[in-house]
């Protein structure tokens, strides 16, 4: 490698102002891209509600801390590497609150109390705890019960009851109720059940308390038995984890509800009415931060006033400053649909039910739990995960809708690296190599969007014999597109060993503020 150090003629005597050298040196290039791709990457995030561990002492509070920052960095590195996939779920964020902000007003309205799309996305944050008193919770399809027998249901109450009577249908009463359980309880959910409470456990002590108590009422037995059946689901089907975890969720008496879920509660009348938040309040609870935001923006526009002003001159872009650009259009997007969202908040508002939900009304409010995007088991507290995808619908529209647009996210990021096809690079092997990538980033997110939304409408989601090609083009297609996007990354650094010296050469934006 050639190191070449310009050499600049220093004035003679002294003078009033010293123009800035000509020239741009290669780690100049480097710091201007990589400060603008870290900056958005942090500054775009908006986190969903933690857990609210209280920890007891300097060793619990120092790990919570050092956890929350790992939350945040895991999720820029996936900005950076997978901006399409954080554009598909904030777009997903974005219609589900516009499609229920106007339903939450009716009772808003009702309740006499504001409501904004700011509240709607602060809910589906994790932003609201249901909590359900000890008193409540003696029966959950009478609303009332036994004071003796809390966490039982109607069924559960009544088998005590004949007990303490000594009623000779004891052992019958108490044998249905057993049946029940075990016929409700599957392996599989046992085997989640226990590694929840250990991992809940775990989290305990190594944070502190978790708000909330472990209580399995008893409609949480029959609501699991009653979806288990409808679904006709196996072990092995990946829905099962989905209502597995969605039950295990709500082995505690404090949940936490999305928007859809806090209007059928208050439709029930589960709640007495919804919770009055100020917008002041919301903005009060907003971690974003301005600075930050201020320097991001700043970068951003000195980068675009940069390139457009070096391709009216004819001067060469470098290839990472392409990618560069191409994640500044995919932050931009994330960043115009989270504009009513709030930026990282830290702490949720309680809510205490007014009694509780029936077994119908408990499996109602399963189906409209969030769906996760990996197969995790569930948090360890009462919170909304990062990688649900926020349901509005019962067909699983939000699905077809985040498929469609992680295509448009590797439409616009494989697009804009296009823009290079002609670009010098050290052999034409790279060249080909760096075009085929493009075209590799721009082509697999919008081939597996279109076979999904195939799938979903001529085969209703069901593996039929197509929906069996897709899941194998599919798992084909990622090592193929996580190559290419590796390539890209490698070939923009690497590029810059091989510039022609026209790259090297400023215009006037190198005076104007900025950083790098």
């Amino acid at each position: 490698m050639i190191n070449f150090t310009p050499n600049c003629t220093f004035p003679t005597a002294s003078v009033g102002f010293v123009q800035t050298p000509p020239i741009r040196g290669t780690m100049e290039i480097v710091w201007s891209c990589v400060s603008i791709i870290f900056l958005c990457s942090w500054s775009i995030l908006h986190l969903k509600v933690p857990p609210q561990h209280r920890p007891q002492n300097w060793r619990q509070k120092a790990r919570w801390k050092f956890a929350l920052f790992c939350r945040k960095l895991k999720w820029m590195v996936i900005t950076i590497f997978a901006p399409e996939i954080l554009l598909g779920l904030v777009f997903v964020d974005f219609i589900a609150a516009r499609k229920y902000t106007p339903k939450m007003r009716v009772f808003a309205e009702e309740d006499q109390i504001p409501w904004s799309e700011t509240h709607t996305r602060f809910a589906n944050q994790g932003g609201f705890l249901l909590y359900f008193p000890p008193e409540l919770r003696g029966s959950a399809d009478t609303g009332g019960g036994s004071a003796g027998s809390p966490g039982l249901g109607a069924d559960g109450a009544a088998a005590i009851e004949l007990a303490e009577r000594g009623d000779r249908r004891t052992e019958k009463a108490q044998a249905k109720v057993v049946k029940l359980e075990d016929d409700a309880r599957t392996p599989h959910f046992n085997s989640r059940r226990k590694k929840y409470v250990r991992r809940r456990e775990r989290a305990i002590n190594h944070y502190g308390p978790l708000p909330g108590t472990l209580s399995e009422n008893f409609y949480n037995v029959v609501a699991e038995k009653a979806v288990l059946r409808e679904q006709d689901l196996s072990a092995n089907n990946l829905l099962n984890h989905f209502f597995a975890d969605n039950l295990l969720s709500h082995l505690i008496d404090t949940w936490v509800i999305n928007s859809r879920q806090l209007r059928f509660f208050r439709k029930k009348g589960i709640i007495a009415k919804l919770p009055k938040l100020e917008e002041e309040d919301l903005e009060d609870r907003n971690k974003g931060n301005a600075v930050v935001k201020l320097i991001a923006i700043i970068q951003i526009c000195w980068m675009g006033t940069q390139l457009l002003t070096r391709a009216a001159r004819g001067l060469p872009v470098t290839t990472l400053e392409i990618s560069a650009v191409a994640f500044i259009a995919s932050s931009l997007v994330i960043y115009l649909l989270q504009l009513s969202s709030v930026q990282d908040p830290g702490l949720p508002v309680r809510l205490v039910a007014t009694r509780l939900p029936t077994s119908a009304e408990f499996g109602s409010h399963l189906r409209k739990v969030n769906v996760r995007f990996t197969d995790r088991v569930a948090a360890n507290g009462p919170a909304i995960e990062n990688d649900v995808i926020q349901r509005w619908s019962s067909q699983g529209a939000e699905k077809l809708y985040m498929c469609a647009f992680i295509g448009v996210g590797g439409l616009l990021f494989g697009g804009i690296h296009l823009t290079a096809w002609d670009f010098a690079f050290p052999t034409l092997t790279e060249r080909a190599l760096w075009r085929a990538s493009a075209l590799v980033t721009v082509a697999t997110p919008v081939v597996d969007s279109l076979g999904y939304w195939v799938d979903f409408f001529f085969n209703a989601g069901s593996l039929t014999t197509f929906g069996w090609i897709r899941w194998t083009v599919t798992a084909l297609s990622i090592p193929v597109y996580v190559a290419a996007r590796l390539f890209l990354l490698v070939e923009s650094l690497r590029s810059l060993y091989f510039l022609p010296p026209a790259a090297y050469q400023t215009t006037w934006t190198k005076n104007a503020p900025h950083f790098g």
